[in-house]
């Protein structure tokens, strides 16, 4: 068996040249011998694994296919030869290679032939023995492509011009002793001179040919022609000899054809016995394939769950050193935030402690601002009091008046002084939350009720603040009634409430 696989495209030259012609005689063995099928497999290798599309490589495939054509013809396949054989015209015309077209003109003839189109086949032929005179040959396929003249012109009916092709075909093989090809000459004469009417030459012209013939040589051409003596016997009426040369010509072709079947059953056993090889040996190589792959399958998923395992492993590691130093961070968070939290409650009892301070402070002077305030308005109001009553003293003289007066208002003027800014900062400082809130709800509220919410707000009386503020206990009512309408509240509605409901 030979090793297709050792050989590449990229081989030198010699030994691909070797394989071709290793292949190509091959194919042409197996044609010998009838096995197409074989030797189609040997031209498809060719044309697969060493051709290329390239100028030197053409030659090669004209060949390769004329010899397909020749198995298709032989198999009876008359168009599919003609395809082949007009592929390798083809290509021997683009090689400037007459002696290739020559050889193509007559294999496309002979499928005319058979295909009985002889006014084609003679275009053929005459084109192929053309070529091969204007060549100077004088071989075998000269004589061979006057046979086919002879055998176009017989099929024309021209019998007169196909004897003389005949005539020099056996000439030209008797000359160069052609021996393989006289026997086929004489019997296409014959048959030609039986059509033609002249028994008597056909006669001889037979036994010429079984005379150059054993019947072991050529059995079907030896019974082809027995079953002509036959015929010629039976026209000259001699029925006996006649029977004779008929029965046996019918023994022989029915021992060729019973021959020719076993051969082909023996092929096609020995074929089915190679294909049952071939598939128990695609079948092991299947089994053998298919249980690499379960154990490079297994192995993958043993790698894979290795990895996983591994991917795990180390994740959980990972997470566990990450958990850690998490771990360790957040102690140490907790340490810093304990200390943090301990040092911001110090801070915050140290805040408290000093707001309580400064808040005691803030209202010790406010109460003080508050009873000085109410202090001097005592005062104010006793020295407006005895003012009055010198003012209405008849023994009062003008500039004495005039001095009551001043003093009267110099008394109002630090009445209304600047002790009312010094409460309203002091009493922002000491309820901030309380101002910042009345300003928001309320601040369309004059300075004058601004003040008088926060006496509210500190559950003044009205009389103390009407005291304060120098006013009638009555005006300080009215001044409440007109806050509660500015502060959209009921008439019977707690100012205090409202002050501290902010």
């Amino acid at each position: 068996m030979i090793d297709t696989q050792a050989v590449s495209p990229g081989m030198d030259s010699v030994m691909r040249r070797l394989h071709i012609r290793l292949f190509f005689d091959l194919s042409q063995a197996n044609i010998f011998i009838s096995n197409y099928t074989e030797a189609m497999n040997n031209l498809l290798h060719i044309l697969d694994k060493y051709v290329t599309d390239s100028i030197a490589d053409r030659g090669i495939i004209a060949q390769c296919y004329n010899n397909m054509g020749s198995v298709f013809l032989i198999r009876g396949h008359n168009s599919m030869a003609l395809e082949y054989y007009n592929r390798s015209l083809e290509l021997f015309r683009k090689q400037k290679n007459l002696e290739g077209e020559g050889m193509l003109h007559g294999n496309i003839g002979n499928v005319y032939n058979s295909m009985g189109l002889s006014e084609e086949a003679l275009k053929h032929h005459l084109s192929n023995y053309n070529i091969l005179v204007k060549l100077g040959k004088e071989d075998n396929a000269l004589a061979h492509a006057i046979l086919n003249l002879g055998l176009a012109y017989q099929g024309l009916g021209e019998y007169q011009v196909a004897d003389k092709y005949y005539n020099e075909a056996i000439r030209l093989i008797e000359k160069h002793a052609y021996n393989h090809l006289k026997s086929y000459a004489y019997y296409n004469r014959a048959v030609n001179e039986k059509d033609m009417g002249n028994y008597l030459d056909a006669w001889r012209y037979a036994d010429s040919s079984i005379s150059m013939i054993r019947s072991h040589e050529d059995r079907r051409l030896y019974a082809e022609l027995l079953k002509l003596r036959g015929e010629i016997e039976e026209h000259n009426r001699n029925y006996k000899a006649a029977n004779r040369y008929l029965k046996r010509s019918y023994e022989i072709e029915d021992s060729v054809n019973r021959e020719e079947t076993e051969e082909k059953l023996a092929l096609l056993a020995y074929q089915f016995d190679n294909y049952k090889e071939k598939q128990a040996l695609v079948l092991q190589q299947r089994n053998l394939e298919l249980a690499n792959k379960k154990l490079v399958n297994r192995n993958l998923w043993i790698a894979f769950l290795c990895s996983g395992i591994l991917v795990v492993v180390a994740a959980l590691a990972y997470l566990y050193k990450k958990f850690l130093r998490q771990y360790r961070i957040n102690k140490q968070a907790e340490k810093k935030l304990d200390t943090v939290r301990k040092e911001f409650d110090t801070y915050l009892l140290h805040v408290k402690q000093d707001s309580e301070k400064g808040l005691e402070q803030k209202n010790k002077e406010l109460l003080s601002i508050s009873l000085r305030l109410s202090k001097m308005q005592e005062s104010i109001t006793s020295v407006k009091q005895n003012l009055a009553k010198l003012k209405a003293s008849p023994s009062l003289r003008s500039y004495e008046k005039g001095l009551a007066n001043e003093i009267e208002h110099a008394v109002n003027e630090i009445g209304s002084g600047n002790y009312w800014n010094e409460f309203d900062f002091y009493y922002g400082q000491v309820e901030r939350i309380f101002i910042d809130k009345l300003d928001r709800k309320y601040p369309q509220l004059t300075p004058n009720e601004r003040r008088l919410c926060s006496f509210i707000y500190l559950n003044f009386s009205s009389k103390e603040i009407s005291e304060i503020t120098n006013r009638t206990p009555q005006s300080v009512d009215t001044a409440k009634s007109r806050l509660k309408k500015k502060m959209k509240l009921d008439a019977n509605a707690s100012l205090y409430d409202a002050m501290h409901g902010l």
